[in-house]
């Protein structure tokens, strides 16, 4: 992976996106450095963990990762790091925002027009978790779809989700 390859890590602090009533909470965590030529593979490493507590653990997870894929249009810039303070409903609700700086995401095929994929998912536990994943162009359909998508100059994202 060195000369195809990207690497993203982050330690996510999900405390910001603890949410007590209402819809999903999203925040930006990770925010890849503009992508080379060729990327034939992604590696992501997520250290975090759930809220702890959930009513019925088997009802479902409660925080989880998801990623995308932002594009430069003719007039961007770099991303403020504003955008790491915001908290929305979901990742749709940045576009505006991400649009401001001359970038825009790239739809996944075969996901209903979304803008974003899960990635990782963590059970309920306080504990620490880490998620380590790598994307190719050898994967099943949906990563393998995402791998293909990048493009010279593309910038992968990944949100923090937490949900009641």
């Amino acid at each position: 992976m060195e000369n195809s390859g990207i690497l993203l890590s982050a330690k996510a602090d999900l405390n910001r996106v603890l949410v007590s009533d209402g819809p999903p909470q999203t925040a930006l965590c990770l925010l890849s450095p503009p992508l080379p030529s060729i990327v034939n593979a992604v590696k992501f490493t997520i250290i975090s963990h759930d809220q702890g507590y959930c009513d019925d653990p088997n009802a479902g997870t409660w925080t989880w990762f998801e990623t995308s894929i932002l594009r430069p249009q003719a007039d961007s810039r770099d991303i403020s790091s504003d955008l790491f303070d915001d908290v929305n409903d979901n990742v749709e609700d940045f576009i505006d925002q991400i649009a401001g700086h001359g970038w825009s995401f790239v739809e996944i095929p075969g996901t209903g027009g979304r803008t974003s994929i899960v990635l990782a998912r963590n059970p309920v536990s306080r504990s620490w978790q880490t998620h380590e994943m790598v994307w190719d162009r050898n994967d099943n359909e949906e990563k393998r779809q995402f791998v293909s998508l990048l493009q010279e100059g593309d910038r992968v994202v990944v949100w923090a989700r937490a949900q009641v």
